[in-house]
């Protein structure tokens, strides 16, 4: 399992929840309450929550208008990602996608294969980013809410471990150039005081691979490398190195990491 460093402040995200179903209502929507059980109890913000029918342009001008909203971060719907005719809310999360997030239905079908084996392959659970808001479709049932947020959303959603896994790719070359340091501060947005502290804590640590991987989950490791690896250029061989260190240390097949290579647009 990941271990954060709890030692760091907590930043808790303002998250949306949008339950997919014809004949749910909230009274006897168990997924949505174990995701706002789960989010609730991470120390995060429900921010919203809302059943839509299975409707795919419904579904989208939901999440657009949750999108467009500056007092939310994150959307997560449950329900409408199988196969049948009326499961749409795959297609309409595409509909408000500017980038999909490959890597996430990657790991969810990973995860759900520890479950419940092959059939896993019947989810077609998806993420991406538009208006700089994080939105995710996970399945209908609350067993596949609890998996995704207790093996992949615990962690991703808490900055943390992300932040730290690009400030020390960025280090990986003995110091962190402009463009580095752009990236990693337009990931983190507006900072207050102890953002700022933990930022530079970061900075003056040391690189520790071993370390970093050790706080790192099997579910996770895919992304822990994709976050890596945008942090940088790769245009230094010390890069190259700590990369290929980085994924041998988290366990990454040559497979694995081409996967990750591909769904960055790097071949």
């Amino acid at each position: 399992m990941s271990r954060i460093d709890e030692s760091l402040p907590f930043e808790p995200v303002r998250i949306a929840v949008l339950t997919v179903s014809d004949s749910r209502a909230l009274e006897d929507d168990r997924s949505g309450a174990v995701l706002v059980e789960r989010l609730e109890g991470a120390g995060h913000t429900l921010a919203a929550r809302e059943i839509l029918r299975d409707e795919r342009s419904e579904i989208a001008d939901r999440l657009r208008a949750w999108c467009a909203d500056p007092e939310i971060d994150v959307v997560i719907s449950t329900g409408g990602t199988g196969l049948t005719g009326r499961d749409v809310t795959v297609e309409a999360h595409r509909d408000v996608y500017e980038k999909e997030i490959d890597a996430f239905g990657t790991v969810f079908t990973w995860v759900s294969m520890q479950k419940i084996g092959t059939s896993a392959v019947q989810s077609r659970a998806t993420g991406g980013v538009a208006n700089g808001t994080y939105l995710f479709a996970l399945p209908g049932s609350p067993g596949a809410c609890k998996d995704a947020w207790d093996e992949i959303l615990h962690r991703q959603l808490d900055y943390r471990h992300m932040i730290k896994a690009m400030i020390q790719a960025a280090k990986a070359d003995g110091e962190i150039d402009d463009a580095e340091r752009e990236k990693i501060l337009e990931h983190l947005g507006e900072m207050d005081a102890e953002e700022v502290e933990f930022v530079r804590a970061e900075l003056s640590s040391p690189v520790d691979v071993a370390g970093l991987a050790a706080e790192t989950s099997q579910a996770m490791a895919s992304q822990v490398y994709a976050v890596s690896l945008m942090a940088i250029k790769v245009d230094d061989v010390s890069e190259v190195q700590y990369l290929g260190a980085l994924a041998d240390a988290l366990g990454l097949s040559a497979d694995a990491r081409n996967q990750v290579h591909r769904s960055m647009g790097l071949g």
